[in-house]
């Protein structure tokens, strides 16, 4: 019975040191296949994230502004009852037209900005771009 309770032990045991022996192994492929000294860093945060976050709530926004638009409006620019012609309707397009008009330039603007955050599109600063100007003016 000894040997039964010896033999038992002894399973349990090696199956537990092999348990060991595997963890200690996949731990240092794990470590190997990381730069030195890159344990404890944190993750490079970008800092224009934060930037692109609140010009996706513009965006947002803008959307929510041209449904307002359509709701005000029932989705008609023209009044059903009377001709396309008639004056209240050429008053309500006109409006209709000039809402959504300044709604798309916000969008446009908003994407600009977008882009930038993102840093697919560069931007200039104005003197730089007056000066560059000048020059090539002069060179002609």
């Amino acid at each position: 019975m000894l040997a039964r309770e010896n033999g038992h032990r002894d399973t349990e045991e090696s199956r537990k040191h092999a348990h060991k022996k595997t963890a200690t192994r996949s731990l240092a492929v794990e470590n190997s296949s990381q730069p030195q000294g890159t344990e404890h860093q944190q993750p490079a945060t970008d800092p224009m994230e934060g930037h692109r976050v609140l010009v996706l709530q513009l965006l947002a926004r803008i959307d929510r502004l041209s449904r307002r638009i359509d709701e005000a409006f029932s989705g008609q620019p023209f009044l059903l009852n009377l001709p396309p012609t008639a004056p209240a309707n050429r008053r309500r397009f006109n409006a209709y037209f000039e809402f959504h008009k300044r709604v798309t330039k916000l969008f446009f603007s908003v994407i600009d900005l977008y882009l930038i955050a993102c840093g697919m599109k560069q931007v200039e600063c104005p003197r730089c771009r007056a000066r560059r100007h000048r020059t090539h003016a002069q060179a002609k």
